[in-house]
C-alpha cells in the first residue's frame, strides 16, 4: 500500500473521532494551551513583529469577557477529552465601512494542536463555523494572516478565501 493512502486512511480515522463544538467556559485551559503554541509559532516565524507572551498574558478573565460577549463565537475541536482546535471570531459592527453593507464576520484567532495539524481539522472547523454564519445571515468571513504562514494560506484558500487588501509595514 502506498504511504498517501496509509496516511488518508489514518486521517479519516482520526477525523470521525473529532467532535466540533461550541465553546463552554471550561474550555478556558484547553484554548490558553493552544493559543501559547500559536504565539510561539508566530514568534518563530517572524520574531521582528511578534513578541513572546507569558502566561499572564491570555488570563482567564480576558477569556470571560470575550465568552461572555454576544458579538463573539468561540468554537473548539475535541479528540475525546483533548481539545485540539479552536476559533475566536467576532460580528464587525462599523459605521464608518467603505464596502457595501453586509454582515461580517471577522476571525481574531485559529489554532491547531501541533500534533494535529494537515489532519483536516481546520476545514472541519470552518465547516462547522460556516453553518453557523449562514444560518445566522453573515454574508461575509475574513481574517488576517500573515504572509509568511504558507500554512495557514493553504488552508484559506482551500476554503474559498480570496484576498482583497495587502497590508504592508515598515519597520523604523
Amino acid at each position: 500500500m502506498h504511504w498517501n493512502t496509509s496516511f488518508r486512511k489514518i486521517k479519516n480515522i482520526m477525523l470521525n473521532k473529532i467532535v466540533i463544538k461550541d465553546a463552554i467556559s471550561t474550555d478556558f485551559i484547553g484554548i490558553r494551551k493552544l493559543f501559547y503554541q500559536l504565539c510561539n509559532y508566530h514568534h518563530n516565524l517572524r520574531a521582528e513583529k511578534y513578541k513572546k507572551v507569558d502566561t499572564e498574558y491570555f488570563s482567564e478573565e480576558l477569556f470571560k469577557s470575550i465568552f461572555d460577549n454576544p458579538l463573539y463565537k468561540i468554537i473548539v475541536a475535541y479528540n475525546d477529552t483533548e481539545l485540539v482546535g479552536y476559533i475566536i471570531g467576532r460580528e464587525i459592527q462599523s459605521n464608518i465601512n467603505l464596502h457595501t453593507e453586509q454582515k461580517t464576520f471577522h476571525i481574531e484567532q485559529i489554532g491547531t494542536d501541533e500534533k494535529y495539524r494537515n489532519l483536516g481539522i481546520g476545514k472541519t472547523m470552518f465547516n462547522h463555523l460556516n453553518v453557523y454564519l449562514k444560518e445566522q445571515n453573515f454574508k461575509c468571513l475574513q481574517l488576517h494572516v500573515d504572509d509568511r504562514n504558507d500554512a495557514a494560506k493553504h488552508l484559506y484558500f482551500s476554503q474559498g478565501f480570496e484576498t482583497e487588501k495587502l497590508t504592508l509595514f515598515l519597520n523604523l
